[in-house]
């Protein structure tokens, strides 16, 4: 290397090494600096809501956002070698402070010390309705009134808005089990999370029955609203795991049966639901006290009486459970045609009039002791 060529060498490197000293220089000072350099700012306090588990670094992230500091790096630095521990709550911080203001600002409790926010938690049981999701929703403050939840549920908008065909209620499609939700979620949204619970395991049975539920509909011309509506009944009837699948085989064998007339399904439930749940009754249903007469059974004006209105009821009558969709899905291959009652929770099925008849007489038609 010629002593020109070195010169030019020695002078590119120095001149580099003092760029750097100065540089860092400038960056040093800075550093040096940063904690008594003032953030420029009017003066207005910013209100800096610090959660709870918060570590310094995720305070000034937020300190950043709301325009109180610069150089979240260096403010942690400076922060965590003054010691500073975070209470969680709302601070109020003014936007014009040095950083060291700043520490100390967020030394002291806050103005308002964090509340931690507990869920709400309510209960849909399988086989309730509206009626008692109503209540149950007034009950943990999530609604102000029965009458508020009734009046959202039956809304065609909302109905529209959460995916859901034109019916007269969300009636059938709020999947029985336990929520928890944060206070003061609004109705529509409460809704929702249990309309996709209803989904996600109706989805979940389809997929396991899939081979008989495509029998299901192809024989009675059934869509998924239809599979519901059935749920319901079933869900109705009884509370006896095994005998679902029976049940809902009662209902369809009505329905198949050719000498099975006329196609009534004859299901006391579903008369219960128009006379308690509808918001428009008839005549018979105003009298309803709680015990089904002849009145309630003859009425035609009822659209849920089974009694009096063959196939289906206009809609569910009861939100279904796992069990009961799975029951419809893939109903019990057994030719019974009736069920009644044994008053213990579960029932007697026969094949014939006249075996049912004698059931009757047996378990409901019981002689007074004398």
């Amino acid at each position: 290397m010629s002593r020109r060529s070195f010169r030019i060498a020695l002078s590119i490197v120095v001149g580099t090494v003092a760029l750097a000293v100065i540089i860092g220089g400038y960056y040093g000072y800075r550093f040096y600096t940063y904690p008594t350099k003032a953030h420029a700012g009017s003066g207005e306090k910013q209100k800096i809501v610090i959660p709870k588990g918060a570590k310094v670094r995720d305070a000034a992230r937020l300190l950043v956002q709301a325009g109180v500091i610069t150089r979240p790096r260096w403010f942690s630095f400076y922060a965590s070698r003054y010691g500073l521990r975070i209470q969680p709550g709302t601070y109020l911080v003014a936007n014009d402070l040095t950083p060291e203001e700043v520490i100390q600002t967020l030394s002291f409790p806050p103005a308002v010390p964090l509340v931690e926010i507990k869920d709400v938690q309510f209960i849909l049981r399988e086989g309730k309705g509206l009626l008692e999701l109503a209540a149950e929703l007034t009950r943990v403050k999530l609604a102000k009134s029965p009458a508020e939840v009734l009046a959202a549920a039956r809304d065609p908008e909302v109905i529209k808005q959460l995916g859901l065909p034109p019916m007269p209620s969300l009636e059938g499609y709020l999947f029985p089990d336990t929520y928890r939700v944060r206070p003061g979620t609004p109705l529509a949204q409460v809704f929702a999370k249990m309309i996709d619970r209803h989904h996600a395991v109706y989805d979940e049975e389809a997929a396991k029955h899939a081979a008989s539920l495509a029998k299901v509909k192809q024989e009675f011309s059934w869509d998924t609203h239809q599979i519901v509506i059935m749920a319901s009944l079933v869900e109705k009837e009884t509370a006896a795991p095994d005998e679902r699948p029976r049940i809902a085989a009662v209902f369809m064998n009505r329905l198949r049966d050719p000498d099975f007339q006329p196609k009534l399904l004859q299901t006391d439930p579903t008369i219960v639901y128009g006379c308690t749940a509808l918001s428009t009754k008839s005549k018979a249903c105003e009298k309803f006290e709680g015990r089904i007469r002849r009145a309630q059974l003859d009425d035609p004006e009822n659209p849920y009486n089974t009694y009096t209105h063959t196939g289906l009821p206009p809609g569910p009558i009861a939100n279904p459970g796992r069990l009961a969709l799975a029951a419809v899905m893939e109903p019990e291959g057994s030719g019974f045609l009736y069920f009644v009652s044994k008053n213990d929770g579960t029932h007697v099925f026969s094949k014939t009039r006249a075996e049912h008849e004698a059931a009757v007489d047996k378990y409901q038609r019981k002689p007074k002791p004398q």
